[in-house]
């Protein structure tokens, strides 16, 4: 495996120039909001002299209201432009150092930070059957692995309150964090669903399975910590037998622990499905971008693609 100093090398990146780049943008965009202070004073003064005496108000007190209510959101917009520049170049930079990470990598990968895993793909796997309202994600990765096609990307979906569809509090998440779909040459009969235990029994009560209830003949005694943390579902109980073989289960529980977090799996036909729900995945602060953090995601990428190839090579 390449390592981390060998791809730095090779992608030329001078985090110094980076450095340097970012604060001439940082001072940029202080500059442009500083010329909006003076601006909105000259604006204030001018809508109140006309409110005065060309348009003549009785009460100063409106006048007052009216300048100030109109030079706070022309000064709003204009702030809000320049923020929004701001980060359109930060996370621009971070897709070029990614982009060139990661083709170093694997020159095959096809990477897309703006891009994500379709709602379509995540509703086959059956990790919910919830309706979904909101529906976002990045980092999108595609390529092989064992001669399969491995696709993923961190995905957020959430459930909304009908009762409040005004407030972003009133959203409940179904899931967040890294979604994968592996094309697989093995098939099954219907699905097989395997979903950590919650204490909201709606994150699967409507799913149209049987759902199979933990006995020795499925899961063996010395697995009950994979009772505790999971609930399976299908059609097919024999087919469950087969696929959920203790190698199966002994890697979803220490990828749990591994990754302290909650483990998802589902297969449909030919294609696996498996998410891993934790926040931050891939994280990156576009305000230092430099050798420790481009690690740091280096290792958690690496991480990531070790373990679906392991699950690859048990599920095959």
């Amino acid at each position: 495996m390449i390592t981390i100093e060998e791809i730095l090398e090779k992608a030329s990146l001078d985090f110094n120039k980076i450095e340097e780049d970012r604060l001439k943008q940082s001072k940029k965009n202080t500059k442009h909001i500083l010329i909006v202070v003076p601006i909105s004073i000259i604006l204030f003064i001018s809508l109140f002299l006309i409110f005065t005496f060309w348009i003549e108000t009785d009460s100063i007190a409106i006048t007052l209201i009216i300048s100030a209510s109109t030079t706070i959101i022309v000064s709003f917009i204009v702030i809000s432009i320049v923020n929004s520049s701001s980060s359109q170049y930060y996370w621009d930079l971070r897709n070029k150092v990614l982009t060139d990470i990661i083709k170093i990598i694997n020159p095959d990968c096809t990477y897309d930070m703006y891009k994500h895993m379709s709602e379509s793909d995540f509703k086959k796997s059956k990790f919910t059957a919830r309706k979904i309202d909101s529906y976002s994600g990045d980092d999108y990765f595609n390529y092989k692995i064992d001669n399969k096609s491995v696709s993923y990307s961190t995905l957020l979906v959430e459930k909304g309150d009908e009762n409040d569809s005004h407030s972003l509090d009133s959203y409940e998440r179904l899931f967040r964090g890294l979604f994968i779909k592996v094309k697989m040459n093995n098939h099954v009969k219907g699905s097989i669903i395997i979903v950590p235990k919650t204490k909201k029994k709606s994150l699967i009560n409507k799913i149209t399975h049987k759902t199979i209830k933990h006995k020795e003949s499925i899961v063996e005694k010395e697995y009950n910590d994979f009772n505790k943390y999971f609930n399976v579902l299908t059609k097919n109980k024999a087919e469950v037998k087969q696929l959920l073989s203790n190698e199966l289960i002994e890697f979803l529980l220490k990828t749990k622990d591994n990754l302290d977090a909650e483990i998802f799996f589902s297969m449909n036909k030919n294609e696996l499905y498996f998410g891993i729900q934790k926040q931050n995945i891939f994280f990156i602060n576009l305000q230092r971008i430099n050798k420790d953090i481009i690690k740091k995601w280096y290792d958690e990428f690496i991480s990531y693609n070790n373990t679906i190839s392991q699950l690859i090579k048990i599920t095959s």
